[in-house]
């Protein structure tokens, strides 16, 4: 047994019970209480004296793509451009190292994260690379040079996926939705084990001790449990199966035979499709049009009314949640774009007046743009909402550029989330670099805790202060809501007796510290399972 003794031990329980001390055992709390208490009822107990630090629950974030980010820095540390400048000055460099002929590749660069607001254009990486492909890739668009068009085979686009032109019918270099097709062709390779705990090791390093996935493989479902059988797996997995390529009729036995041994650390827990894009490739589908798709997009073909892409039609999303009931598992879809979430909201009510799914805890996944009658019939079919502040926090200063004030005011709602009762949890949408405040996104908790409170974002203005919520139940969304998405409530999220000892030090008290300085926090120890996985105190 180990006894931790004066600190502030926030559990985050119904009550919000804070302690001084508590004890863990075999993985669990055993108890909780006073520092003398305790001390005194297990006198043979290891003592760890915290020194006054606060302590809360380990963090749980609800949507992050730990191995695709461990992928994304396997051979090298990934650059991310902040200014188109800046990513020509790179590209001329790299086309002076590499062989003609060879991909120079940009991942999740988008033009609204651009000091330019704009995708480099066509001419512009001519000028740079005449002889390389190059691909500045924000996952649902991505902007191609000459060399890159030329090896297109534009017959084999995904669903959605298509080649922009201009008035005069030839190509931009903008191809929409079809990052499946084109990830074929980039170089790379992908991350063994040893990245997969590098990158766990990193989360852990901000607090963090489970982590549900954005979707996972088979392949690395299976090394995980290799990892966890070495006993270096130091992170709680929660898987999920994206549909796209997936035969339907077998995905079950697949899913049976990838199965972890040991479900509180690792299992599948969701099934997924995609409806949209994204918000910053223009690509999100939205109820209003977008403003400016020309100059930012490079979307030249759609005129005014433009309001992204509809991949996963009402009919295929009432399929797959059926599949999901089937198959006794939970169910999602990425949804960015309003109109995309309330689409996912009609194909679940669909389904619910043949099913009642009030239990089954199915998943808005993204949501960014969301009213107050989406989140009431949200709630009344049971649905989580998925939402990552990282967006908010990087992005609202954008969005003036492209989206008219009736899709802003919505964005990110908070205190809208918190009043409709509806359930919620926040993550990251961590998809590469392993930097905790530069990858994309930012799987730093605390900065997305910052800007729950504040509505700060990067250029420390504040977007929508009106929708800014208070510390305790920002925090609630990444530990007990956070641990209710995947049924793990009796097992995760709080700090009570007979629940796992996942809990995380701070260098300063959360709860009382100045605003600006809650992005700064950083955790000095982090337990899992009653063992330390990050400790610098």
């Amino acid at each position: 047994m180990k006894i931790y003794t004066n600190g502030k031990i926030h559990t985050m329980d119904e009550k919000l019970s804070v302690f001084q001390a508590f004890a863990v055992q075999d993985g669990k709390i055993a108890d909780l209480g006073e520092s003398r208490f305790l001390a005194s009822r297990y006198s043979e107990a290891e003592i760890c004296d915290l020194g006054g630090r606060t302590v809360i629950p380990g963090l749980i974030d609800s949507h992050a793509h730990t191995y695709m980010a461990a992928d994304s820095e396997a051979e090298r540390e990934l650059f991310i451009p902040l200014s188109v400048r800046e990513l020509l000055d790179d590209l001329k460099r790299r086309v002076r190292e590499v062989p003609p002929g060879e991909w120079v590749v940009y991942l999740n660069t988008y033009p609204l994260r651009l000091d330019e607001l704009r995708f480099p254009t066509l001419a512009e990486l001519d000028a740079a690379a005449p002889e390389n492909p190059v691909s500045v890739d924000g996952f649902y668009a991505a902007q191609l040079n000459t060399a890159a068009l030329t090896l297109m085979d534009y017959s084999k686009l995904p669903s959605g996926g298509r080649a922009v032109k201009n008035s005069s019918g030839k190509l931009t270099g903008t191809l929409l939705n079809s990052y499946p097709y084109l990830c074929g062709y980039y170089p790379g390779s992908r991350a063994g084990k040893d990245a997969y705990v590098k990158t766990m090791r990193c989360y852990n390093r901000y607090g963090i001790t489970t982590a549900i996935q954005g979707f996972s493989s088979f392949d690395e479902i299976r090394a995980t449990q290799e990892l966890y059988d070495k006993g270096t797996q130091t992170l709680r997995l929660r898987h999920t199966i994206k549909l796209f390529g997936e035969d339907r009729e077998s995905l079950g036995e697949h899913i049976k035979k990838a199965a972890p041994t040991d479900p509180a650390f690792s299992r599948v827990c969701f099934i997924k499709d995609t409806i949209d894009g994204g918000f910053l490739t223009g690509t999100a589908y939205m109820e209003y049009p977008y403003r400016n798709i020309d100059s930012v997009f490079s979307i030249t073909d759609c005129g005014d009314g433009f309001k992204g892409n509809y991949v996963t039609k009402s009919e295929q999303l009432a399929e797959s949640i059926r599949l999901a009931n089937k198959l006794g598992l939970q169910y999602c879809a990425h949804c960015v774009g309003s109109l995309a979430a309330k689409k996912l909201i009609e194909a679940y009510e669909f389904v619910a007046k043949a099913e009642d799914m009030s239990l089954r805890r199915h998943a808005l996944l993204h949501a960014d743009f969301l009213d107050y009658d989406m989140l009431s019939r949200a709630k009344k079919l049971g649905l989580t909402v998925l939402f990552q502040p990282a967006w908010h926090y990087m992005d609202a200063q954008s969005l003036p550029r492209v989206m008219l004030n009736a899709e802003i005011e919505r964005f990110m709602p908070y205190a809208d989330i918190l009043v409709s009762g509806v359930n919620a949890a926040a993550g990251s949408d961590h998809m590469v670099k392993l930097d905790a405040d530069k990858s994309v996104n930012p799987y730093n908790p605390f900065i997305g805790l910052y800007n729950m409170v504040s509505r700060r974002g990067r250029d420390g203005k504040a977007y929508g202060a009106d929708k800014a919520i208070d510390r305790e139940s920002a925090l609630l969304y990444y530990t007990r809501h956070a641990a209710s998405v995947c049924f793990d409530e009796g097992l995760i999220g709080t700090l009570e007796p007979e629940k796992r000892a996942d809990f995380t030090v701070l260098d300063r008290d959360y709860f009382s510290c100045a605003e600006h300085e809650i992005k700064d926090i950083l955790p000095v120890m982090t337990v899992l399972d009653g063992k330390e996985v990050y400790k610098n105190m």
